[in-house]
């Protein structure tokens, strides 16, 4: 998050840097919490002389802290830390004494000595430890808490935020099957869940999972092949229900679960899928009050988005977006990344804080998008195919995603020249996957039509300008033969062969690689990179984690020649869509506290990035400014909105449906 302002522990009594601070302790005897407050409140008005007070405490752990605010000009604010020492009876006679209790104050100058009239505020923040005892106390800090915040409770949740209570549930996301990429199968995995639990908990609820239907019979062939050509709605929403009973064992799920479709195009430089009109109007919600949108990749989902006058946030009374995809690395690692890197981060930022209530980063790798409502945590499971995959038989070594040389292709190209280099030879692996830069990474690996490779015109390639950045044009050029590198093609992960042992992935672009979990599952051999989006593997036994080419040769080797080890059933049940499912709800859950504070920093500044994305969206105008930015085919979404809404006049209706939803009727 940044740099921080400094902080003073509470607990020790120190003097603050811009003021005087008397400290005190007093003994408080065996009392409960009403005669401490009373106690401290005595003690805090005698010793440090408060004319006027105003007091505030929590209980947590072990801990009583007072807020304490003075209404005189004279008077600096002051919190009161009250610490027991672990147990109130610890001590060897069994008993409560006095010195269980210690009473520490800290306080920061006044108004008049910072040269202002106005009254002081004083900002608490919890510290890494999440301990009352912990609180420090900081000066001038919007993200910590202030006294009247502090004195909410940050053991209640917000009901509207609480996805375990009575909720319809809207899952919006930008990829749907047969693509398999990350933000198709993970959203369709976790509404599945979700439906599941609705159905157990409250069958009359409804989980819907929102999906694009691409209406272009080109964008089908690109992404999902020539036999998708003159598909339907029906039949694609066919394909998905299939798949979660065949690949994920969730035969309820499938039948609870609704699937909505919207129109969308295909953005092939991008790689993406975007909405075509504004999607948020599209959702007809049956209970406003009782549900809950969860915004996979809310970034992506608003974009090229024309918003209308109905606001994600104003529509629901809680948005949940959870961040996949790290697309600032993404913009850096382009041709242009220099300028294209900062401008997309902002815009990731303004997306996100504007329409999202609970942020949900899979990985600390990802940006700050809006600090104060931020969570990092791993949301995603493994299927129960992988969990119960058998055991690796063979001892073979492979890679598994799309092929991109922002997937860590271009780093497999460095270990395989260190490797030859050290040892004399390049290791032999199979790579599965599809992808737009597929004929470019095969020649790169293959050696095939060296034609390319020659000075001239690698350097009008972006295989050269992908690899260049990591290493001389002279070693990956110098390849004298093909590698010993198998491409397969794409393929489901969980349908690949038991042989297979060990799993490189060399990516530091991913904020967290589903295909690294599916492997950890798997319980194979994972070597990976020691980077922040592999944190939430740490504790795994089979994860080698290294920062450098030798390091990797070492576990290389290491993994070549011994077995995996078996994985217990607390770190399987960490990999499983029930436990990710947990996750997910106390995640997206706002505390009293949180809410106040989030509401004090970024309500005003929310609403006007709403606004302004609104005003520079609409009409013809917005069409322009979609298409400065590189839109492309989803540039022109006013005169999309505008064409949709004749075609359904003379349809004879004013149903806000789209013409896909008209086809499915």
């Amino acid at each position: 998050m940044g740099n921080q302002p400094s902080a003073t522990p509470l607990t020790d009594g120190s003097n603050s840097s811009s003021g005087s601070s008397q400290s005190s302790e007093t003994s408080l005897g065996e009392v409960d919490e009403t005669t401490i407050i009373t106690k401290v409140a005595a003690a805090a008005s005698s010793s440090l002389q408060l004319t006027s007070t105003s007091a505030r405490s929590t209980t947590t752990a072990g801990c009583l802290s007072f807020c304490w605010t003075s209404t005189t000009r004279t008077n600096p604010p002051l919190l009161l830390v009250v610490n027991t020492k672990n147990d109130l009876d610890d001590d060897e006679d069994g008993e409560e004494n006095e010195s269980d209790f210690n009473v520490s104050s800290s306080s920061f100058c006044s108004p008049s000595e910072k040269g202002s009239n106005s009254p002081s505020t004083s900002f608490f923040r919890r510290s890494s430890s999440g301990s009352m005892s912990s609180l420090l106390l900081m000066d001038n800090d919007p993200l910590a808490y202030t006294p009247n915040e502090l004195a909410l409770r940050d053991d209640v949740i917000v009901a509207a935020s609480d996805c375990a209570l009575d909720k319809e549930l809207w899952i919006v996301t930008t990829a749907a099957l047969p693509w398999l990429t990350g933000t198709s199968v993970n959203p369709l995995l976790r509404a599945a869940h979700l439906a599941l639990s609705n159905a157990r908990n409250f069958p009359h609820r409804e989980t819907t999972l929102v999906v694009p239907w691409l209406e272009d019979a080109q964008d089908r062939i690109a992404l999902y092949g020539n036999e998708w050509q003159d598909s339907t709605p029906i039949e694609q929403e066919a394909y998905i229900r299939t798949w979660l009973v065949d690949n994920a064992c969730l035969h309820v799920s499938s039948l609870q679960l609704k699937i909505h479709f919207y129109p969308a195009r295909y953005h092939a430089t991008l790689q993406s899928i975007f909405a075509m009109g504004d999607l948020c109007e599209r959702l007809v919600v049956r209970d406003p009050e009782h549900s809950v949108c969860i915004l996979e990749e809310p970034e992506h989902v608003n974009f090229y988005r024309a918003p209308g006058l109905v606001s994600w946030r104003s529509k629901f009374p809680h948005v949940v977006g959870v961040v996949h995809t790290n697309y600032k690395a993404y913009a850096a690692n382009n041709i242009g990344g220099v300028v294209t890197a900062p401008l997309v981060g902002a815009m990731s930022s303004f997306m996100v804080r504007a329409y999202c209530d609970q942020v949900i980063k899979l990985s600390s790798v990802l940006q700050d998008y809006a600090v104060e409502k931020e969570v990092v945590c791993n949301v995603h499971g493994s299927r129960s195919a992988f969990l119960s995959a058998a055991e690796p038989t063979g001892n073979e070594v492979y890679f598994i995603g799309k092929m991109l040389w922002a997937k860590g292709l271009d780093k497999l190209l460095e270990l395989q020249a260190y490797c030859k280099k050290k040892t004399g030879q390049y290791f032999a692996m199979s790579v599965y996957g599809s992808g737009p830069q597929m004929e470019e990474i095969k020649e790169a690996f293959l050696g095939q039509q060296r034609r390319h490779w020659n000075e001239d015109a690698a350097k009008s390639s972006s295989a050269y300008e992908a690899l260049s950045k990591y290493y001389s044009y002279s070693v990956w050029s110098g390849f004298r033969q093909p590698l010993p590198v198998s491409f397969k093609g794409r393929k489901d992960h969980a349908a690949l062969s038991s042989d297979y042992k060990i799993f490189v992935n060399p990516s530091v672009t991913e904020v967290l690689c589903t295909t690294t979990a599916e492997a950890v599952a798997m319980n194979k051999w994972v070597i990976v990179p020691d980077h922040a989006s592999n944190d939430f593997f740490r504790d795994y036994p089979n994860v080698l984690l290294y920062k450098t080419n030798e390091e990797f040769l070492q576990l290389f080797q290491h993994a070549k020649a011994h077995a995996p080890k078996p994985l217990s059933d607390p770190l399987k049940h960490t990999l499983t869509w029930e436990a990710a499912t947990t996750r997910f709800i106390e995640a997206a859950a706002v505390s009293e506290r949180d809410a106040a504070r989030r509401s004090r920093i970024g309500a005003k500044y929310d609403e006007t990035i709403a606004k302004w994305h609104y005003k520079l969206g609409k009409g013809s105008t917005g069409d322009v400014l979609r298409k400065v930015m590189g839109g492309g085919p989803v540039a022109d979404q006013y005169k999309y909105e505008r064409r949709s809404q004749n075609n359904l006049e003379m349809m004879g209706t004013a149903s806000p449906s789209t013409e896909v939803e008209a086809f499915v009727k």
